[in-house]
């Protein structure tokens, strides 16, 4: 049996502006620093696993979710795209995480989809630093056994 259940994640990560592969003057970030003290002292070449479209305005959760479903329905792309809001300092920005893109090169195009249906993207800001990630979305939860879910 699998359930689905919505819910959100809150986590603290280092974050930076994106300059290439987006649309230009639009504000992107990513996780320069995914899951900060997970990988102790062990140097590693991690790329950002995240990358975060911020909007011009807070938009419904169902909509989000709607354009998403549509994307993945209408392009190859695979990919999740999650509400998200991130507080940096004392401001406040909404936008779509995206996760799972195999191929970096694709999140122009991701980007695009959203544009063309709907979303309107913030002026591009210069961020690196830290800050406080929501992130609602929905989980899918596989019985496999009486005790055990996963």
């Amino acid at each position: 049996m699998i359930l689905e259940t919505f819910g959100s994640l809150i986590k603290e990560e280092n974050l930076r502006t994106v300059k290439d592969g987006i649309i230009p003057n639009t504000f992107v970030l990513e996780n320069s620093l995914p899951f900060p003290g997970y990988y102790g002292a062990v140097p590693t070449d991690k790329v950002a696993d995240s990358f975060f479209l911020v909007m011009t305005k807070k938009e419904s959760t169902e909509k989000i979710l709607r354009i998403t479903d549509i994307i993945r329905k209408n392009s190859e792309i695979e990919f999740e795209g999650s509400p998200t809001r991130i507080c940096i300092d004392n401001d406040t920005f909404y936008g779509i995480r995206v996760r799972g893109l195999k191929d970096f090169s694709k999140l122009l195009d991701v980007q695009n989809y959203y544009r063309d249906n709907g979303i309107n993207y913030y002026k591009a800001k210069k961020i690196d630093t830290t800050g406080v990630i929501q992130i609602k979305k929905i989980f899918r939860i596989e019985q496999v056994s009486a005790t055990i879910l996963k």
